[in-house]
């Protein structure tokens, strides 16, 4: 039996995951116009650091989940977060208020809404 192309494997497994709905191009057609997927295995072993596995029904099976939503985006992602923008009480944080330097020291505009006068 020939051995399938890794590449179109990896399409294959590409477009698995993404279940696709109406017009779809092949693997064989991604590979011949040179499409190539990243593989990232320290990415991976980032996300892999910050899943862990819960039941969520007490008769379910044990599913992935991310119990430190910032942890995975800095590591993962790359995202930065500011400790008062995670506090969680709908307040707007203290670094983006007037004169602080993420507003670059100017008073930030509040949007004004204008609509057509009856």
């Amino acid at each position: 039996m020939p051995k399938r192309d890794p590449q179109i494997d990896a399409h294959l497994e590409w477009i698995g995951f993404v279940r696709p709905t109406g017009l779809v191009v092949s693997a064989a057609a991604l590979v011949r116009a040179g499409a190539v997927l990243p593989r990232d295995p320290e990415g991976q072993r980032r996300l892999r650091a910050c899943v862990a596995e819960r039941r969520f029904r007490p008769d379910g099976e044990p599913e992935p989940w991310l119990p430190d939503f910032p942890a995975f985006a800095g590591s993962v992602l790359g995202w930065s977060f500011s400790p008062e923008g995670l506090r969680g009480d709908g307040r707007e944080p203290d670094s983006a208020r007037a004169g602080d330097g993420a507003a670059g020291g100017r008073r930030r505009a509040a949007p004004r809404l204008r609509g057509a006068r009856a």
